[in-house]
Parts: C-alpha cells; sequence; structure tokens
C-alpha cells in the first residue's frame, strides 16, 4: 500500500510539472518602453505581451510617473514618432506604473502589424505622450 501512494504521488508531482512547463512555454514578447522626448518627466519601463490564444496579455511596468498619476496607455497604429492618434485598441490606465490587460488581437497579429504602446500625460491631456515603445520581436 506504502508503495502504491509513493508511487501515486510522484505521478502526479510528475503531471503537475508538465502542466506547469506547458503554461511556461506560452510565447512572450518584452517591449522596451521610452520616454518622449523633451517631455520633462522621464517614464520607462517594458511591456510583457503574451499570447492566449486570439487574445493577448498586455503587462506594462513604468517608472518615473508623478507620484499618484492615473496614465491611459494604448496600442496605436504606427511607430514612436509617428503613430496614429486613434489608439486601436486601449489598455486600462497605468496605476502606480503599472497596467494589465488582454486585448482582442492576436500576438501574432500585432507583431505581423506596426503598432507601438503609447502612455498619456493624462484623460484631460490625451495629445500629451510621455512614453512609447515599438512592438516588435
Amino acid at each position: 500500500m506504502r508503495k502504491f501512494i509513493m508511487v501515486t504521488f510522484f505521478a502526479g508531482l510528475a503531471a503537475a510539472s508538465v502542466g506547469a512547463a506547458l503554461s511556461a512555454g506560452q510565447r512572450s514578447v518584452t517591449v522596451m518602453i521610452h520616454p518622449e522626448p523633451g517631455f520633462y518627466v522621464h517614464e520607462s519601463g517594458k511591456a510583457v505581451l503574451t499570447a492566449e490564444g486570439d487574445k493577448t496579455r498586455v503587462v506594462v511596468m513604468l517608472r518615473g510617473e508623478p507620484r499618484g498619476a492615473v496614465e491611459p496607455i494604448h496600442i496605436h497604429e504606427g511607430v514612436c514618432g509617428h503613430i496614429n492618434p486613434t489608439p486601436k485598441w486601449g489598455l486600462n490606465s497605468l496605476k502606480n506604473g503599472r497596467s494589465v490587460t488582454v486585448v482582442p488581437v492576436s500576438l501574432e497579429t500585432l507583431l505581423k502589424g506596426k503598432y507601438a504602446i503609447n502612455a498619456h500625460k493624462s484623460a484631460k491631456e490625451l495629445g500629451v505622450y510621455v512614453a512609447c515603445g515599438n512592438i516588435t520581436e
């Protein structure tokens, strides 16, 4: 009986390890986000984009934002310095420099096109860009 319990325990442990390895095998891309030139606050950091089937999880982590700021952030068509001002996909606003959003587009689609993640100064000042990163591999 003891041998059966040990074998069952190790078989379960092996199955859990395989499941964890499959989860860890999801495709991710890191996008470096840089401050916009000429803006007085120098926000920078990264976004990690992880494939979730036909959707993408976008986790943004920035440092350097004003204390207590809530900043809109979006995915725009184009590249930093030359983006379409109308957002393609909205992300949850940055709070304490962090945002987590699942967008309804595959990671492959984002990588095939020309897209950038763009942070704005505030909801009232959407035209003031504070940080940007191009989505590339």
